[in-house]
């Protein structure tokens, strides 16, 4: 008697079963699931019960067994996430990364590696870089773009690229390129920091500082302030409007490794530990050289920190546009309290001049770096306080270049706070300082105004809730797009919901006062894309020679990526700017 058991016997939930388990092993885990081949040709009624049209469910099991899924479920709804979108998006990914393997550019592959970076938990960059060998395709692209005379044509292409550069560095492949890919990528990246100015920097000039704009208003272009295109893309098997995201602060992380791995011994002046005080000492230089270091994505990829990113290219891409429901968080709650240490990336001044002047070309640029250490508190206006006026220059526009700081504004710090007076309007702003190391990151004081409703005395006699619709948008409640996961206790109010103002307040450390420059340091934060904007002073007013410097960027993963810029060119002209990166140096680097 024949043991052999026909397959139309095998009920198909069983198939499916086997299916699934042909690609789930570890050796079948990169690359498209070519193991289910085999079972799709051995015949018709198997083929429709295995295939893809017919069985998305199986093929949204494989999708979560070769990528990422926790991102997708926090960033989309359910709606998103169907097995019919989710079949979709993994044939669009591997047909992506077989191009990507076979060096066959496409621009919508860019787009395709680039949000798997943004949603990657270990499989993404997996099947990116061991599988697709993704560094070697960026390589290829380099080197075509260049013969074609190509490179920095397309400000969306050229960003992409730059940002899987980023995605895809670790130190020791930094360390380890080859010579000449090495040096080629120097000349780019100090041509790309070099003249920022000339390529996007922020998702809305920062002439803006509430956004979104008035339907009458008009977006008006600052020069330095360039905005990235908007684009639509295909994702999860939806039409999507993102933003591109920002060129230079790619330009800037990269450079930054780049310079930590090839560093070199300092020649500047330095004194030892017995000769006058002021100056940079030997410990100091070392510290720079060898200890002074950014974060890097890899090895550690978490797409929890990529999720302000990620919000932002959804929700920045159009200045007037309202949100609604509100966009989820582009800022943190106490992000930059803390040490922050980096470098400061300039040309030389007069080499820059001439750039700027036309007299010079932009590759002739040589990007110079020296050290950067701040020491950050950061303070809130909680509802229903009001926050600090925004400074006005005299024509009556804001005061880009003092951060949005009225000039005479009085700091006064309190062991729980900040009050902040300004003689333009004789108020004092109360601003509470946030304490994000402790289990409750308010004072006392602080946690009242959290818990109680506002009761306004707008009318004699009666008590009503206070409602702020005719307040600029940027005085309203609720309009911080915020985050805070150290705040879980439910006696109180979530405090994103009632923060109205961020301000940040600063200065260099003693230890770095001595050896870089003693400087203090404001500024604001802004709420519809959680732009960072600092003004840089020196601390004595005898010493006016350090010069003054507004800092603008953005917090990626936990690096704060920017330009800064000088203060004393008109802000309607481009000045004497450069790059900037720093990371916390109270968190262990990797």
């Amino acid at each position: 008697m024949s043991l052999f058991l026909p397959l139309d016997y095998v009920a198909p939930e069983l198939w499916e079963l086997i299916g699934y388990h042909t690609i789930s092993s570890e050796e079948a885990f990169l690359g498209p699931p070519a193991t289910l081949c085999a079972l799709l040709l051995s015949c018709r009624k198997l083929n429709h019960i295995l295939s893809w049209k017919h069985n998305p469910a199986l093929y949204a099991k494989i999708f979560a067994r070769k990528f990422d899924i926790e991102a997708p479920k926090r960033r989309f709804s359910q709606e998103w996430l169907t097995t019919t979108r989710l079949t979709a998006e993994l044939k669009k990914r591997f047909e992506a990364l077989q191009r990507i393997k076979a060096k066959i550019f496409h621009p919508d592959d860019l787009w395709t590696a680039y949000l798997m970076f943004l949603e990657a938990d270990g499989n993404n960059e997996a099947q990116l870089l061991s599988f697709a060998n993704l560094r070697s395709y960026l390589v290829a692209f380099e080197i075509q773009q260049v013969t074609q005379y190509k490179l920095l044509t397309d400000t969306e292409t050229d960003s992409l690229i730059l940002w899987l550069m980023w995605f895809s560095n670790d130190r020791d492949y930094v360390r380890n390129l080859d010579s000449k890919t090495f040096i080629n990528r120097r000349l780019l990246l100090h041509v790309l920091v070099a003249v920022g100015y000339r390529y996007p920097t922020l998702h809305a000039p920062d002439k803006h500082f509430s956004i979104p704009l008035e339907s009458h208003e008009m977006l008006v272009p600052q020069p330095g302030s360039l905005c990235p295109p908007s684009v639509e893309i295909f994702h999860y098997n939806s039409q999507l409007r993102l933003a591109s995201p920002i060129l230079s602060s790619s330009a800037i992380l990269n450079l930054c490794v780049q310079a930590e791995e090839s560093h070199v011994e300092g020649t500047s002046r330095w004194r030892s530990h017995n000769d006058t005080p002021d100056g940079a000492t030997l410990d100091d230089f070392q510290e720079f050289h060898f200890q002074n270091r950014i974060f890097t994505p890899l090895p550690y990829l978490s797409s929890k920190a990529n999720d302000q990113d990620w919000n932002r290219l959804v929700s920045c891409h159009d200045v007037h546009a309202e949100i609604n429901p509100p966009k989820r968080s582009v800022y943190r709650l106490g992000s930059l309290s803390g040490n922050w240490g980096g470098r400061i990336f300039n040309v030389d001044y007069g080499l820059y001049m001439n750039i700027l002047a036309g007299k010079q070309s932009s590759s002739s640029a040589c990007v110079m770096n020296n050290p950067l250490h701040w020491e950050l508190k950061e303070h809130h206006c909680l509802f229903p306080d009001q926050p600090l006026a925004l400074g006005l220059d005299e024509d009556g526009s804001f005061d880009t270049l003092h951060a949005f700081i009225p000039r005479d504004a009085q700091f006064n710090h309190t062991h729980d706070g900040l009050d902040v007076y300004n003689p333009k309007t004789g108020r004092t702003a109360r601003y509470e300082t946030y304490f994000p190391d402790d289990a409750v990151p308010y004072s006392k004081a602080a946690l009242k105004k959290l818990q109680r409703r506002w009761i306004s005395d707008a009318t004699q006699g009666e008590i009503a809730e206070q409602t702020l619709e005719s307040a600029p948008k940027w005085l309203r409640p609720n309009s911080w797009p915020l985050s805070t996961s150290d705040f879980d206790d439910d006696e109180y109010s979530d405090p994103a919901s009632k923060v109205r103002d961020i301000l940040i307040t600063g200065k260099t450390s003693t230890r770095h006062a001595r050896a870089w420059g003693d400087y203090s340091l404001y500024g604001r934060v802004r709420a519809w894309d959680g732009l960072v904007i600092l003004f840089r002073f020196p601390t004595s007013p005898t010493q006016d020679g350090l010069g003054r410097h507004l800092f603008k960027g953005y917090i990626h993963d936990r690096n704060l990526v920017g330009r800064w810029r000088d203060t004393f060119t008109p802000k309607n002209m481009i000045g004497y700017e450069g790059g900037f990166v720093v990371a916390k140096t109270d968190s262990m680097h990797n």
